[in-house]
């Protein structure tokens, strides 16, 4: 027994595109939001550590002038 498969009849196989008042494939705002404070608060200690690297270089780098 074959499955019963319809293709929309002008061609186009994605019918969840951009723009479309019905698509469920976009990220709700709480979500996103979540995203975005998450991807900062993992990151943060990273960019702190490398800010402090940088300074330290600069001042090594500094002393070796003089």
């Amino acid at each position: 027994m074959s499955p019963d498969i319809s293709l929309p009849s002008d061609g186009d196989l994605s019918p969840n595109m951009v723009g479309d008042p019905h698509n469920t494939d976009s990220t709700g705002f709480a979500l996103g939001a979540l995203y975005v404070a998450s991807t900062l608060l993992s990151g943060f200690p990273t960019w702190v550590k490398l800010r402090k690297n940088i300074q330290a270089a600069r001042i090594d780098s500094v002393m070796k002038i003089q």
